[in-house]
Parts: structure tokens; C-alpha cells; sequence
């Protein structure tokens, strides 16, 4: 009896032994497998961080592209209608710009103006109107790039908003006709314009607030007189 006692505590012993072998063995598998998922989540971020910074070099270089195009392409053929208004005395439209919408008094306005103007001939007013809507179409080709995320548009603000705007003001009127067939027409020219125009004028007031602040603090400095007892003799 003594000697089944004893050989059942051995066994007991010996599966005890062998519970912790196989657990500590789990255990070493379980640490391997958390390692791995750790690796594997670090290889995705990486992976991840990787991808952003590919999609961000590749933004920056079709913007750069974008430019060029931009350089190369619309500004020679926005200089020649520039040159035309100019040459005929075409009146330049300076009036509001609103919705993009012919019911507005003044782009009527204009319109009859211009197409009072009797200092064409018939080939050259066709060729001066195809250009105005070939310019228009060429400033919603590169905007679709920006609006759409393509292209990183801030890249090239400071270089192209300016000469985009200003493009984009005297096309208005025409812009606004093109767009009583089609009113989604131009859409991407359009949110850029307003996206660049709003941040044109938060720029400007940042510009003037700065401005008045140094305004101010230089009156201020000449305002001010050492209070009694400040001065040492």
C-alpha cells in the first residue's frame, strides 16, 4: 500500500514536472508569436509610412509638373489674349465675381459691351474667342489635378494663384456663358479659384493685422513717458 503511495507521488511528481515543461514551452511559443505580431504590426506602419511619403514625393512632383505645364503652356497663350484685349481695345471686365451665373446685371452688362466691339474682323474675333475658351479649358485641366488631390496645390500657390486668378477674373464673363449648357462645366476651375482666393485675402489680413500691430506699438513707444523716479541723475 505504502509502496502504491509512494510510486503515485512520483507520478504525480513527474506530471507536475511535466505540466511546467510544457507549460514554460506555450509560454516560450506564445512570446515567439507576440515578437512576430509586433514585427509584423511594425513592418505594416513602416510599410504604411512608406506609401504616405511615395504619395506625398509623387503630389509634389506632378505639381511640379503642373507648373511647368502651367509655364510652358497657359501663360504664352494668356499673354496673346491679353495682348488682343489690348490691341482692339476690348473692354476688361472688373466687375464682381459671384456665382458663376449669368443672371448677374453686370455680367450682362459687359456682355453687350463686348459684343458691341466692331474692331474684328470675323476670323480674327472666332480665333480670339476659340483661344479665350481653349485658355478656360487648359486652367480646368491643371485645377483638376489640385482640387482633386493629384497635385499638392500648396506647392505652387505662391508661384501660380496669382496669374491663375487673374486669368480666371477677366475669362468670368466668358467662363459664365460657357456654363448656361452646362452647369457643372469648369466646376474644378472654380473651386480652386475660390480655395486660392480665400486664402489670398486670410493672407492679406494677416498682412494688415501685422501691420497695425507694429502701427501700434511704434505709437505706443513714442507715447510713453518714464514715470517719476525712473530716470537716474
Amino acid at each position: 500500500m505504502e509502496i502504491t503511495v509512494k510510486i503515485l507521488e512520483i507520478l504525480y511528481y513527474i506530471a507536475g514536472i511535466g505540466l511546467f515543461i510544457i507549460g514554460m514551452k506555450g509560454l516560450k511559443q506564445l512570446t515567439i508569436g507576440l515578437q512576430q505580431v509586433s514585427i509584423g504590426l511594425e513592418q505594416v506602419s513602416i510599410a504604411k509610412q512608406d506609401i504616405e511619403i511615395r504619395s506625398q514625393r509623387e503630389a509634389a512632383l506632378l505639381a511640379v509638373n503642373q507648373s511647368e505645364i502651367f509655364s510652358n503652356e497657359l501663360i504664352p497663350l494668356w499673354n496673346n489674349i491679353y495682348l488682343m484685349y489690348k490691341a482692339k481695345d476690348i473692354p476688361i471686365y472688373k466687375g464682381p465675381i459671384l456665382n458663376f451665373d449669368l443672371n448677374e446685371s453686370e455680367i450682362n452688362s459687359y456682355l453687350q459691351t463686348f459684343a458691341k466691339t466692331k474692331k474684328f474682323k470675323k476670323e480674327e474675333y472666332d480665333d480670339f474667342i476659340q483661344n479665350n475658351i481653349l485658355l478656360a479649358n487648359k486652367l480646368e485641366a491643371v485645377s483638376l489635378y489640385f482640387v482633386k488631390g493629384i497635385a499638392d496645390e500648396q506647392i505652387v500657390f505662391e508661384s501660380l494663384s496669382k496669374s491663375f486668378q487673374d486669368m480666371v477674373k477677366i475669362l468670368y464673363p466668358i467662363i459664365v456663358q460657357l456654363r448656361q449648357t452646362n452647369k457643372n462645366a469648369f466646376s474644378n476651375l472654380i473651386e480652386l479659384f475660390c480655395i486660392w482666393g480665400s486664402r489670398f485675402e486670410e493672407k492679406e489680413l494677416l498682412e494688415q493685422k501685422e501691420k497695425i500691430s507694429d502701427e501700434l506699438e511704434k505709437i505706443v513707444k513714442k507715447d510713453s513717458k518714464p514715470t517719476i523716479g525712473s530716470k537716474v541723475v
